[in-house]
């Protein structure tokens, strides 16, 4: 039986995201807009996990901690706090109340992925090499934009060298000059190699940020079309 996890939370953008890093994980997603129903289906589904809005409605997010942990569970699901900024809270009193993460809203894909992942393996369950659509996911945009770092850091000095005695050529025309420009640069070569990384690694991140907020963006749409698409074939 998939492991299941819940979520409370009125924003569809979250719900979308929740599902498809769910199902990355090869998890199964229950989405409610509010703490009502969401408790209701705790009970009946009893979900390995439950994510939650710290601003939910029909209830306060204490008095919801506070309703699972009086259910009669095997084990009381650990829960996902979705908080903002300027929410205030006492962060030993929800840890207390079952509260075993804190993420950020609005919530990054690769953030909540690893948050996600992270609980399962705490749990003793083993969630799946995320997939999308046959492709593994990169552990997180924060990973992968130091792996683009690494690799520009690896290639840059061949590409400087390849590329500046031409520069230099034309900068400096006379043979001499040439020569000990040259000589020059190429001491120089770690230093420029290591100040032109630390220039461009704030933009690479930014850029692989963009690039896999865009792509998780465009799958969920994907994911959402596919099912409307589906429950229209079945008349549901």
């Amino acid at each position: 039986m998939p492991t299941r996890l819940l979520l409370v939370d009125g924003d569809p953008a979250v719900q979308r995201m929740v599902e498809l890093v769910a199902q990355s994980l090869e998890l199964d997603a229950s989405c409610f807009k509010d703490a009502i129903t969401a408790l209701d289906a705790i009970g009946r589904l009893k979900p390995a996990l439950v994510i939650a809005d710290y601003r939910m409605t029909g209830a306060t997010f204490i008095a919801f901690c506070e309703r699972i942990a009086g259910m009669e569970l095997a084990s009381p699901p650990p829960i996902v706090t979705l908080a903002a900024a300027e929410d205030q809270f006492d962060e030993a009193e929800l840890r207390f109340l079952g509260v075993k993460a804190f993420v950020r809203k609005p919530p990054q894909p690769d953030t909540l992925h690893d948050t996600i992942r992270q609980l399962c393996t705490d749990l003793g369950l083993t969630p799946a090499t995320p997939k999308i659509s046959g492709q593994a996911l990169p552990p997180g945009s924060a990973d992968l934009a130091d792996l683009v770092a690494r690799e520009v850091g690896r290639q840059l000095p061949l590409f400087l060298q390849a590329e500046l005695p031409g520069q230099i050529a034309r900068a400096y025309p006379r043979e001499d000059m040439t020569l000990i420009a040259m000589e020059a640069v190429q001491q120089a070569l770690p230093d420029i190699s290591h100040q032109l990384l630390a220039d461009l690694k704030p933009m690479i991140q930014e850029r692989v940020k963009e690039v896999t907020e865009r792509l998780m963006r465009e799958l969920i749409d994907k994911r959402v079309a596919e099912r409307s698409s589906d429950c229209r074939d079945r008349g549901v």
